[in-house]
């Protein structure tokens, strides 16, 4: 296996993780249909300890939460470890924002780690053919290290989920300088388009065809090139969004023409990869009904059990099966 090819599946696999992040399997698509709430203080506790069971911050959570907040991880994590010995229900409530300062810790680590080995690569002048392979996978890495710390729990840290900052992106497009075959490289300057902002979706999908270039056999990404043509948002619960200060816009409920397709035909051309089939039911709920519950019902004989995403339509087609007239009469 080539080192393209071998950091293409790594690759794969986080992108993968992203989209599935993006697609918020958390919730259901229609009002009437049952979807658990993420509890508002934390995205891991289980709904063990809510947010609002927690009435008045203490002092010591303050101060780790602030810590969090200043980009201070291996402080914050000794804050929160206080709170977790003196008051174990309010770090339970929290037990997100605990996470996070451990994760952030080590993404900061890793970004530090390969500004290091990038720097000792350049001053040992480590290029030609083989030198600028090497350069251009260390400055993926970099750029692929530094957008996961920048966009790991923005909600927690108070920074705008939109803002991964540029030199991600600087970093991509260096390595593809460096090696315009490097498809890792294609696959996360294309991510980093698609979520920091919206507008950048045809940038997107540019880096996706160039990815599709130099490997037409990997169908995975075609489904991230369609991705790219759904709807600006997932198909949320209304009345879940209502209670968060929120609507379901009408270019939601609007079919996305151009996305359809895509998975339509790459269903038919590989009719046991189950991702598009999830899209698919998503896209036709608001219009369509029967071609909703006919896909998810896809879904669900191929898809992962044990995933978020697997349960969530199980629960909506279970629902539909539950209510026939209810589901029918939601079609327009």
């Amino acid at each position: 296996m080539s080192v393209h090819t071998s950091f293409a599946v790594a690759c794969l696999l986080l992108i993968g993780v992203a989209v599935a992040a993006q697609a918020n399997p958390q919730v259901s698509p229609s009002t009437g249909i049952p979807a658990p709430l993420l509890p508002l203080g934390s995205a891991s506790n289980n709904g063990v300890v809510k947010f609002e069971d927690v009435k008045k911050l203490s002092p010591s959570m303050s101060a780790a939460l602030s810590l969090l907040r200043a980009h201070q991880y291996e402080a914050a994590q000794a804050a929160f470890q206080k709170v977790q010995q003196s008051r174990p229900q309010e770090a339970l409530a929290y037990q997100g924002e605990i996470e996070a300062s451990q994760r952030l810790d080590t993404l900061d680590a890793t970004v530090t780690r390969y500004r290091k080995r990038l720097a000792a690569a350049e001053k040992n002048n480590e290029h030609g053919t083989n030198g600028n392979v090497r350069l251009a996978v260390l400055h993926w890495a970099l750029g692929q290290a530094i957008m996961m710390q920048n966009g790991y729990y923005p909600k927690f840290i108070g920074d705008n989920p939109a803002n991964l900052g540029s030199e991600p992106m600087e970093q991509f497009q260096e390595a593809l300088r460096l090696d315009p075959d490097l498809l890792i490289a294609h696959l996360s300057l294309a991510a980093y388009y698609e979520h920091h902002s919206v507008e950048k979706g045809s940038l997107a999908r540019l880096q996706y065809k160039e990815a599709l270039h130099l490997r037409p056999d990997l169908y995975q990404i075609r489904y991230l090139h369609a991705y790219t043509w759904d709807r600006p948002g997932t198909v949320l619960n209304e009345a879940e969004l209502n209670a968060r200060g929120f609507t379901v816009s009408e270019d939601q409920k609007k079919m996305p023409e151009k996305a359809i397709p895509e998975y339509l035909a790459l269903v038919r051309d590989h009719p046991n990869y189950a991702p598009p089939y999830y899209c698919l039911g998503d896209d036709y709920w608001f219009t369509d009904k029967a071609k909703a519950k006919f896909y998810y019902e896809k879904y669900i004989e191929l898809g992962n059990r044990e995933g978020q995403a697997w349960k969530r339509v199980k629960s909506i087609v279970d629902y539909m099966n539950e209510h026939p007239a209810q589901s029918a009469s939601g079609q327009h």
